[in-house]
């Protein structure tokens, strides 16, 4: 209760927070800017209080709060343990909310020092008020009997033993606290949870700053220097979501078992938008920045960036994907649903309404550079990372659509966003590489055609070179040639820049990065091999050139099993490992193995291991009194017995009469059915291992003699037969390259954080 009570303290805070800074923006007294500043930052540390609380209560497994005993378990790690504190809809927007919290601090004294703290936090507080007030809705200190009170609360005094906690003393009601909790869905234990969701997270908070410094910047009617503040935030933002979603995807990769990082689900496509949107508006800043274009566009790109944002969360936690991805969170309830469209809504009237009422201040810079000028390159690249994002929006929102116009959502096919996206991504690989040898305003044609020869010559050798490998299909040779083109482009500029000054090669990294994760997207998702094998326990399997050999499992953490499987081939040898473990209410659990081999990923997927039964089995069907042969033993059916009771259900135990040496023995074998659930109880015959077990029962009412019954009859095996092994089916994939996606991600991280240091140092100026 104290980490609610905390919640609402934060939320006021950060609300009259708002209204400071509103007013000192109308010109009250300079004070009230101050108070603003403490009030927000007395809202920051009641988030930090409250997360605090949160996860103690979570350490400490205090089962009696909802959302502890609904995500975690007393079996889970630290680091697990910890992670389950953001597994739920609650915890997530308390993440959220902590982040923006954190954030805002940081920026209020980056925008004191720029003149537009108040204008800036006003907007910005507004979004951390709507998080906090989201807390509020969604409450995570929510005790387990206000969800369960029919079976958690009784009344009379408080029992001596057990965990029990008085409700309310004065009237004798107390509340049962669960021993265990319902501990964390499966596919989230991993150490990913850990670092993943927060990274996003961050990432979804720095979307709000662009959004604020535009709004900001309409405030206070200076349409021009704005994104000179804006930059840094927005191209962090850029880097800090890409980021998020790029583990995301190795998430998936190393854990899911289907062999690829991107499936193109609703969930994960609603954060590529924003970020694409992100990405098109810092090329459209540094082109605003060298010509004085772009001024509108700027303010519409930096508002979409939280608005998409904002209509992400909407699609993830209000319950519309839930029929069609697997990343979607369940139902949240009708005032959730409704708080976040009316949050849309709002800050969309909010930015575009005072975009419209300023648009005839705003200056209109007529257009001085030619086709032939890299602001030209930035204009088109921005436009094609627009229409990327507004095809993957529309495939996005296809349940929501189909839900409203048919009465039943679902999704697109993958094939939709392959078939818009890839000639948009071809353009932009091509406006990569020549981008970077156009020069601002006007470029001499004959420069740019001799600086394009090189790249293109190591490009068309490189495609030649895939070619010769296995690369057949036409788009993609396309694709390779242009990814190619901008890989050496890049690397050619890049390498002259860094020889004079090194502070400006971020976007040259940057485009290298994104050059070899194109590259390694089409290697490792188009040109892979694949295949099914069964891999009996002890024999060799060649596949692919590799010798697999499939040699037992063993016992890992938490009930999962190992199974060890060695590999040969290409001069070397090593051991791989899948996952596969029974999760309650989940069914089958599997989680892939990867090696790496530097030029190509061995990705072994694990689909069932089918264990021979050391057991002969046979069936008999007998009548009445008739006798048969049941694994040496003389049986003879002497009718059954059909009762009911509100504890077993429907019961037919068959009489079984079995002779052994002049005397009868009577065994019984049984099968019950309660509502619906059949459940076939054995009977071994006293003295052998020769087992009985129902397989149907057939009455006839007209003519008893008639009636059968027919038995499973199993036997112990043959000593002298061979043993059969297990065997383990199993899904093996060669990923050719795939190490360019992460090499190229680590390319493009660092360009963005050279770029983010250099216009840091200019804001300073």
């Amino acid at each position: 209760m104290v980490g609610a009570v905390i919640v609402k303290l934060a939320f006021a805070a950060s609300l009259f927070s708002v209204l400071c800074y509103a007013a000192h923006y109308r010109n009250y007294a300079p004070r009230f800017q101050v108070i603003g500043r403490y009030l927000y930052f007395l809202a920051a540390a009641g988030i930090v209080g409250a997360a605090g609380v949160h996860i103690e209560h979570i350490v400490t497994h205090q089962f009696q709060y909802y959302y502890v005993w609904n995500h975690s378990s007393t079996d889970l790690p630290l680091s697990l343990l910890v992670s389950t504190s953001y597994a739920g809809q609650e915890g997530s927007f308390m993440l959220w909310a902590f982040y923006t919290g954190i954030l805002g601090i940081f920026l209020s004294r980056y925008a004191m020092k720029r003149n537009y703290e108040s204008e800036l936090m006003m907007v910005f507080g507004s979004i951390f008020s709507f998080l906090l007030l989201m807390l509020i809705v969604k409450d995570p200190f929510a005790m387990v009997w206000d969800v369960f009170p029919n079976e958690l609360i009784h009344a009379g005094a408080l029992p001596a033993n057990g965990a029990f906690l008085w409700i309310d003393q004065a009237k004798g009601l107390w509340g049962q606290v669960p021993v265990e909790g319902k501990g964390l869905n499966p596919l989230l234990q991993n150490y990913w949870m850990v670092i993943h969701p927060q990274i996003l997270f961050i990432g979804f908070t720095s979307m709000s700053v662009p959004f604020s410094y535009a709004a900001a910047g309409m405030l206070k009617r200076d349409y021009v220097s704005w994104i000179r503040a804006a930059a840094p935030w927005t191209i962090f933002g850029a880097m800090i979501l890409g980021t998020g979603i790029i583990m995301g995807g190795y998430w998936a990769y190393e854990t899911l078992g289907w062999g690829g990082f991107w499936g193109w689900d609703p969930v994960e496509n609603s954060s590529l938008v924003p970020w694409l949107v992100c990405v098109a508006s810092v090329h459209t800043m540094l082109s605003q920045r060298r010509s004085g274009a772009f001024i509108k566009t700027n303010f519409v790109l930096s508002m979409l960036c939280f608005i998409m944002v904002l209509y992400a969360t909407f699609l993830t936690r209000s319950g519309v994907l839930g029929d069609t991805s697997v990343h979607s969170f369940v139902d949240a309830g009708m005032w959730v649903y409704w708080m976040l469209f009316a949050v849309i809504v709002a800050y969309a009237a909010f930015g575009f309404g005072l975009f419209f009422t300023r648009w005839k201040e705003m200056p209109v810079v007529p257009v001085e550079h030619s086709f032939f000028s890299r602001e030209f390159a930035l204009f088109l690249g921005a436009s094609a990372l627009v229409c990327i994002s507004v095809f993957v929006a529309i495939g996005t929102s296809a349940p929501l659509i189909t839900g409203i116009t048919q009465g039943k959502p679902s999704a697109v096919d993958p094939s939709f966003y392959v078939t818009t996206t890839l000639p948009l991504g071809i353009f932009i690989a091509i406006l990569m590489g020549a981008g970077q040898l156009l020069w601002w305003k006007r470029s001499n044609a004959k420069e740019v055609l001799n600086g394009l020869l090189l790249p293109f010559v190591l490009a068309a050798l490189l495609t030649i070179a895939a070619i010769v490998i296995g690369a057949h299909h036409l788009p993609m040779i396309i694709f390779i040639l242009a990814s190619s083109f901008a890989l050496f482009a890049n690397i050619i500029i890049g390498f002259k820049i860094m020889k004079g000054n090194p502070k400006l090669a971020g976007g040259s990294l940057a485009h290298v990065g994104i050059a070899l994760m194109f590259l390694g997207f089409v290697s490792s998702a188009k040109y892979d091999e694949k295949q099914t094998l069964s891999l009996e326990e002890g024999r060799k399997v060649t596949s692919m050139g590799y010798t697999m050999t499939y040699v037992g499992y063993h016992a890992a953490e938490r009930g999962r099993f190992a199974f060890t499987v060695e590999v040969e081939g290409n001069g070397r040898s090593f051991i791989v490992e899948p996952v596969m473990f029974q999760a309650e209410d989940m069914g089958l659990m599997r989680s892939p193995d990867v090696k790496n081999l530097i030029t190509k990923d061995f990705y072994l997927a694990p689909v069932s291991l089918e264990s021979p039964e050391e057991s002969n089995e046979r069936e008999i069907t007998l009548h009445v009194n008739e006798t048969a042969d049941a694994g040496g033993e003389k049986v003879t059916y002497r009718g059954y017995e059909f009762s009911q009771s509100a504890e077993t259900g429907n019961r037919v135990a068959a009489n079984i009469d079995v002779l052994r040496d002049g005397k009868v023995i009577r065994v019984q074998v049984l099968m019950l059915n309660k509502r619906g659930q059949l459940q076939f109880i054995p009977a071994v015959i006293p003295g052998t291992a020769v087992s009985l077990a129902i397989k149907s029962v057939n009455p006839n009412k007209t003519d008893e003699s008639k009636a059968t019954l027919s038995l499973t009859v199993r036997t112990p095996p043959d000593p002298g037969a061979p043993k059969k092994r297990d065997v383990l089916i199993v899904e093996a994939t060669i990923k050719p390259f795939i190490n360019l996606v992460w090499l190229g991600t680590f390319a493009m991280i660092g360009g963005f954080l050279i770029t983010i240091f250099r216009r840091y140092q200019e804001t300073k100026k």
